[in-house]
C-alpha cells in the first residue's frame, strides 16, 4: 500500500469526530476511509457516527456497536458479502477516499495484507 498510512486501532480511535480538527475515518476489513465529506452522516450525533474511529467490520452486517469486533472469519459467506459490499461502496464513492490501513487481523504493522485479508 504505497502512500497509504498505517494506523493502529488506538490511533484510529482519535478520528471519531470528537476532535473537529481531525478527519472522520472508518475502517472496513482493515482499509481506512476518510468520510469527512459525509459529516452530515458520520459526524458526532449523526446516524452513522458509530462507525467512525473503530475497526468494527462486523457492525457493517450486525449493527452491533457495543462490542467492537473486526474479525469476520466465522461469519457465513452471505454475511461477509454484505460487509465486502460496504467496502466496495467506500472504494467507489466519489467523496470518500482510502487513506490507509489499520493494523491487526487484515494488515500487519508495515501495511502488508495478512492471510486473513485474502480469505
Amino acid at each position: 500500500h504505497p502512500g497509504l498510512r498505517v494506523f493502529t486501532p488506538e490511533m484510529l480511535g482519535q478520528y471519531d469526530g470528537s476532535n473537529e480538527k481531525l478527519p472522520l475515518l472508518l475502517s472496513v476489513l482493515g482499509k481506512v476511509f476518510d468520510v469527512t465529506e459525509g459529516a452530515k452522516h458520520y459526524g458526532p450525533g449523526e446516524g452513522y457516527n458509530c462507525f467512525v474511529g473503530k475497526a468494527n467490520s462486523r457492525a457493517f452486517f450486525s449493527g452491533e456497536f457495543s462490542k467492537v469486533r473486526d474479525d469476520v472469519l466465522d461469519m457465513t459467506p452471505d454475511q461477509i458479502a454484505t460487509i465486502t459490499s460496504w467496502e466496495s461502496f467506500y472504494d467507489k464513492h466519489d467523496s470518500y477516499h482510502e487513506i490507509g490501513v489499520v493494523t491487526g487481523l487484515y494488515f500487519d504493522c508495515d501495511g502488508t495484507p495478512t492471510p486473513a485479508r485474502s480469505e
